[in-house]
């Protein structure tokens, strides 16, 4: 699951991998991965361009 999403983000495809991400945390809860990928996927979603 983690790896689709990480695919996806390579690929550019943010809003797929961050479903990935999401589901692959209600299935592993205590996935590292998943959870510091997403906050960095939304990260970059929620800087600005000052």
């Amino acid at each position: 699951m983690a790896n689709a999403a990480f695919c996806y983000a390579q690929a550019g495809d943010g809003a797929n991998a961050r479903k990935y991400y999401e589901r692959c945390l209600e299935l592993f809860p205590d996935s590292m991965l998943a959870t510091t990928a997403l906050a960095m996927l939304n990260a970059g979603t929620n800087s600005s361009d000052a």
